[in-house]
């Protein structure tokens, strides 16, 4: 049976947004399921407004480090 809550994410969100930076896009510490909406949401709300140095600082502390 599928479980419904896992049926409705059905993105892989980008914690950190990867700008292109391919180590940052396959980290699977880097990645969180969500609904399409949400991740639309979160995209257009978040991810956009960060800059790359925002990105580098929460990656420098250790932010999908494995």
């Amino acid at each position: 049976m599928i479980d419904s809550i896992s049926a409705l994410n059905d993105v892989v969100d980008h914690i950190l947004p990867h700008r292109g930076n391919q180590e940052l896009f396959w980290d699977q510490s880097n990645w969180q399921p969500l609904c399409y909406s949400c991740h639309s949401i979160k995209t257009t709300t978040v991810d956009n407004k960060l800059s790359d140095y925002d990105i580098a600082q929460q990656r420098q502390a250790g932010w999908g480090k494995k």
